[in-house]
């Protein structure tokens, strides 16, 4: 609003559908994944919660930054996506390898030892 901006010309900012931003606003849905990057660059700050200390928080807040769902993460890794989701809900750590695969991805900073 503070740019006069209609929700279609908003929507055709994130090639979406007018209903679609109507929706965001409303909190009835959520936007993908894939638009978060943009969402966030147009609005110069990030809506998205603040990532706690657990590594599974830093990896979700991170990935979703980037705009990647768990396929994608997870294709980029060469891991299967359900190995992404046990990383995030904490159900496993990353391996040596995969964490300094994760830090140069993502640029995460990991605290503790090579658990997994």
């Amino acid at each position: 609003m503070d740019l006069g901006l209609l929700q279609a010309d908003v929507a055709q900012l994130f090639g979406v559908d007018k209903a679609s931003v109507l929706n965001w606003e409303r909190g009835k849905t959520a936007p993908e994944v894939r638009y978060y990057p943009a969402i966030i660059a147009f609005l110069r700050y990030n809506p998205l919660p603040p990532a706690g200390d657990a590594f599974g928080e830093r990896l979700k807040a991170a990935r979703r930054e980037r705009g990647l769902s768990w396929k994608r993460l997870a294709k980029e890794l060469g891991v299967w996506e359900t190995t992404v989701r046990d990383w995030e809900n904490g159900t496993h750590r990353p391996t040596a390898r995969r964490r300094r695969r994760l830090t140069k991805f993502l640029n995460l900073r990991f605290a503790g030892r090579g658990r997994r």
